[in-house]
């Protein structure tokens, strides 16, 4: 029997699981062992229905940061446009605003984005803006606290999905323990009932097979070849 371990995968862990408990059930004997795995099962079915939740939670978390960084950069370039196109891009109102270049603020990402849209607040309280711009502005406003909400969507999703990978260690270390159990009864049933040693293999799947390792032939010298 080979244990699990951090190379063994989630779903292959669960195959070899299955593959004891259908041994074990043909055996009336050992009945009792192979509800251990029946239980396992269970376990592993409840652990990856939440990781599988987990894993939508964060795809559609990324899908909304994504979108939301769209939505602001189109945004911010709107807010440029409007504010050259009413003030002047020599204005003191678009200085306040653009310090840098927009395409500067464009390029950051969403969090980052949002961290520097907050001082226009504070440029901007003293400033006599167009009506175009101050709407702008609010749309901006309200883009930043819907990003917001999707930044802290794709954080939770993310301390989900590392709760969940604990949950999985946990899983394979009780997976071990059970099956050491498991091989350690069916050793001594062998040895009560006269069957071979190794009788405890039958009940767990074969070890795959480790690929050749590759021989190089080394080129033949004048040595070697002769003079």
């Amino acid at each position: 029997m080979k244990l699990f371990n951090d190379d063994t995968g989630w779903a292959e862990a669960r195959r070899s699981i299955r593959f004891t408990r259908a041994a074990l059930a043909a055996v009336a004997a050992h009945e009792k062992l192979a509800a251990t795995m029946t239980k396992l099962l269970r376990d592993w079915k409840s652990i990856d229905d939440e990781r599988l939740a987990a894993e939508d939670e964060t795809v559609d978390a990324n899908a909304l940061v994504r979108f939301r960084d769209w939505e602001l950069d189109d945004g911010v370039t709107r807010l440029a446009e409007k504010t050259k196109g009413d003030h002047g891009g020599d204005s003191k109102e678009f200085g306040a605003l653009f310090p840098e270049a927009p395409h500067e603020v464009v390029r950051l990402g969403l969090a980052s984005e949002i961290d520097r849209i907050k001082k226009w607040k504070a440029a901007t309280e003293s400033l006599s803006l167009s009506k175009n711009v101050r709407a702008q502005l609010g749309d901006i406003d309200k883009t930043c606290a819907s990003g917001k909400k999707a930044l802290d969507a794709r954080e939770a999703a993310a301390t989900s999905s590392t709760k969940i990978a604990l949950r999985m260690e946990h899983w394979k270390d009780d997976a071990n323990g059970a099956r050491r159990s498991i091989e350690t009864a069916l050793a001594d049933y062998a040895n009560k009932h006269g069957l071979p040693r190794d009788y405890p293999s039958a009940f767990f799947p074969a070890p795959a097979a480790r690929p050749k390792k590759k021989t190089t032939t080394p080129t033949p010298t004048a040595a070697t070849q002769g003079a």
